[in-house]
């Protein structure tokens, strides 16, 4: 079984005020006044403990993650009913023909990195691109069973401090798919397309679902994600709108 790790920064960095659309890292209350107090003051702080009891909440909840996940996949294991149970399971059939040739093609060595971006993908940005990989069939089903999961009384873990419509995988029941997924596909793809991030292997990864829409999340705050490689899937119903906005690497 594939073992994955978590970067100690998790707890740390990247904390989202959302009144002030600031993002800070917190490992002590010098520190964090020091680099931001300035900035928050500018941004309109009144309330110097109100800010901090939120940090802090947000921290103690990232240190908490692990137990309250474990307690709700437990929960969820006894009580609930998938309306699509195969779709828990890895296949290569859930995955466009294309991806999967373009993932063999990653790990068999034989082109080089330009070779097959040109071959297999559309490049919008610096290291930034595109291919259709979910059949839609796959799309539409796990939607449902997304809708599904939400729309029960069952307990979950918010993905991170931006978002109030998601899930973390493991709540889901689909940690053993993700795994499986970056092992046989996204493992090879990440070592041609980024050498300099992917160093000696995937060995963590955080892996969530998002849903937005009109009175929930509508959109989502300048950011960075706190990982080398990030890969989005769009399993989206029909949309208008919902652009994603890239700009240089941090870190």
């Amino acid at each position: 079984m594939t073992k994955f790790y978590r970067c100690d920064c998790f707890v740390s960095h990247n904390v989202f005020l959302a009144n002030y659309r600031l993002h800070v890292k917190y490992q002590n209350e010098r520190q964090f006044w020091e680099d931001y107090e300035g900035v928050l003051i500018e941004r309109g702080m009144e309330d110097r403990g109100k800010v901090l009891d939120v940090v802090k909440s947000e921290v103690q909840r990232r240190l908490n993650l692990d137990e309250n996940v474990t307690k709700n996949i437990e929960h969820a294991k006894k009580n609930y009913q998938p309306l699509h149970p195969h779709i828990f399971s890895y296949k290569r059939d859930w995955f466009e023909p294309k991806f999967l040739e373009f993932a063999e093609v990653c790990e068999d060595g034989l082109l080089n990195q330009s070779q097959i971006v040109q071959r297999y993908l559309d490049t919008i940005g610096t290291e930034i691109y595109t291919i259709k990989a979910l059949k839609p069939q796959f799309c539409a089903q796990m939607v449902q069973e997304l809708d599904n999961f939400n729309n029960s009384i069952l307990q979950r873990s918010r993905p991170n401090t931006m978002n109030s419509s998601g899930l973390i995988v493991e709540e889901f029941g689909l940690l053993d798919f993700v795994n499986q997924m970056i092992s046989e596909l996204l493992s090879p793809i990440s070592k041609v397309l980024f050498p300099e991030w992917y160093g000696s292997g995937i060995d963590s990864h955080k892996s969530f679902s998002l849903m937005y829409a009109l009175g929930k999340d509508t959109e989502l705050a300048y950011h960075y994600d706190n990982a080398e490689i990030t890969f989005n899937f769009c399993l989206g119903n029909k949309f208008s709108g919902a652009e994603v906005y890239f700009t240089h690497m941090t870190g």
